[in-house]
């Protein structure tokens, strides 16, 4: 019994041997060429293979840094609207100039290789207050002809217009000048006017006087003003266009835009419409672009910010807190009118230009004057230009 319990057990072992050699043989020989065949596979299916160098040098050019500034900044001075029934629809004065305050800004700033991307505004401290805009925009019938020349008569139109030596608001005032004086222009400069009032003579800001002379009843003239056709706005529109000048749309071009205007759905485009013309013929921007960045920003007024801000442009909303950063206007006049200026001050002109309210432009964040190049420090998103040029063109289709 012994001798056949240790063959048995002799025959167990050398069939686990062979079974053992046969796993072996297999492993070595069998699968290497199935596993070879999914690697080819693989390895042609990787069009684009990774290339350390290549990661290792973009990573080592590219320096990001963030920086915590302390800046004196303009306080913008804020607009109010006022309607004058006997002044022509369309036609609007200064009755009170604006003026910035002064504060004192933290600004947290990201750069990479030296270039400013973008900063946000941590906190402000006023140092001086800054005093509003006061407009009248006319309602009532007729026309007037704004266009001056040299040797044409204008009356002074704001509370606070002053007579100065130079062309600068910050030199030497001649005197104060009443409201409603007649002035006599005797040369035109590109925001300011060399005037005789009285015995003396000097410079006038351009936005501080007018034609409009308020004995005059206008409700009898005929005359109108030059309007250009759809295919003459619509030849002057492409992507690569100058959006710091005009678009030459009459105010009623700009109701007519958002008039039947499926998208504006809580018709705030339609109420507002004419401060888009207005703050086109104040500060020398195409209204249609500021628009569509008010439609873009705002998703055409529905957002929250601009439900419950009057703040069309998700202006001051930084990406850290974007609802309670953003700015809070008391009306969407108030915003458009802002927004239009910071665009041409910080955006549309290089540092030292005057602008015309005589004020000078920082440039703070000039790149061009086309819509990409807005894009570089208005909005994260690259994309940004293109949206905002659909939305122009859509407009542009929908002039009378």
């Amino acid at each position: 019994m012994r001798n056949n319990s240790k063959r048995i057990l002799i025959i167990l072992i050398i069939l686990l041997f062979f079974f053992l050699l046969y796993a072996f043989v297999v492993t070595v020989y069998a699968f290497p060429s199935t596993t070879f065949e999914e690697t080819k596979v693989k390895y042609y299916k990787n069009k684009n293979p990774i290339n350390l160098e290549n990661i290792i040098e973009e990573n080592t050019r590219k320096e990001k840094t963030e920086k915590i500034v302390v800046e004196e900044m303009d306080l913008e001075y804020k607009t109010l609207y006022k309607e004058n029934t006997k002044m022509p629809n369309g036609y609007f004065r200064v009755v009170q100039i604006g003026e910035n305050g002064k504060q004192s800004a933290i600004l947290k700033q990201s750069y990479e290789n030296n270039n400013l991307l973008k900063e946000e505004l941590v906190s402000t401290n006023v140092t001086k207050n800054s005093t509003e805009k006061i407009i009248e925009i006319g309602t009532g019938k007729g026309f007037i002809d704004d266009k001056v020349e040299e040797g044409d008569k204008v009356f002074v139109s704001a509370n606070n217009l002053k007579l100065k030596l130079n062309q600068d608001i910050n030199s030497y005032s001649v005197r104060n000048l009443p409201e409603d004086l007649e002035l006599e222009i005797l040369e035109v400069y590109d925001n300011w006017y060399y005037v005789k009032a009285g015995n003396d003579e000097g410079f006038v800001i351009k936005e501080g006087v007018s034609k409009y002379n308020p004995a005059k009843d206008y409700a009898i003239a005929q005359a109108d003003n030059t309007v250009y056709s759809k295919e003459e706005l619509i030849n002057s529109l492409n992507f690569n266009m100058d959006v710091g000048k005009q678009s030459n749309l009459s105010l009623e071009q700009f109701e007519k835009i958002f008039e039947n205007n499926s998208y504006d759905k809580n018709e705030i485009f339609k109420n507002n419409a004419k401060y888009f013309y207005y703050a086109e013929e104040q500060y020398d921007i195409n209204g249609v672009f500021l628009a569509a960045i008010g439609v873009h920003e705002s998703a055409w007024g529905t957002s929250s910010i601009a439900r419950n801000k009057n703040n069309l442009f998700g202006f001051c909303a930084y990406d850290i807190d974007p609802y309670n950063s953003a700015t809070n206007f008391s009306s969407y006049a108030e915003g458009i009118d802002l927004v239009a200026r910071v665009l041409k001050k910080n955006y549309l002109s290089p540092a030292g230009t005057i602008l015309p309210d005589g004020s000078e432009a920082s440039g703070r964040y000039h790149s061009g004057n086309t819509i990409s190049s807005v894009n570089v420090h208005y909005a994260t998103d690259k994309n940004w230009a293109n949206c905002v040029y659909s939305w122009m063109e859509k407009m542009y289709q929908e002039i009378p």
